[in-house]
């Protein structure tokens, strides 16, 4: 299956590409095995789709260091789309990570 979140993926790949820190590493890698299991999930049973999803929150916040960044691209508690409307909003967390000071001087 192709990605889904194809921007949000893009965005994390910068990330992971220009943090060389290992910790930035490992929360890449989280978030992108948390990125496929939800893409996979969607359309499966409620309850693996609700723990895929729990895991991709979690894994933007280890991620970005904000715990609040998922929900900040969520936007709509009540969002029933499929996973590419959550492409953008998420990307968009994830650029706003990048403008952070977390990039700079890392080497």
């Amino acid at each position: 299956m192709p990605s889904t979140l194809r921007r949000t993926r893009a965005i994390a790949e910068h990330i992971q590409r220009h943090d060389h820190r290992e910790s930035t590493h490992l929360a890449c890698v989280r978030f992108f095995r948390a990125l496929r299991a939800y893409e996979a999930a969607w359309g499966s049973r409620p309850g693996r789709l609700g723990r895929a999803l729990e895991d991709l929150k979690n894994a933007t916040a280890d991620l970005t260091g904000g715990p609040d960044a998922f929900r900040r691209a969520f936007r709509d508690p009540r969002h029933r789309g499929g996973p590419y409307s959550l492409d953008e909003p998420l990307a968009e967390q994830l650029r706003a990570f990048l403008e952070a000071p977390v990039g700079v001087g890392a080497g």
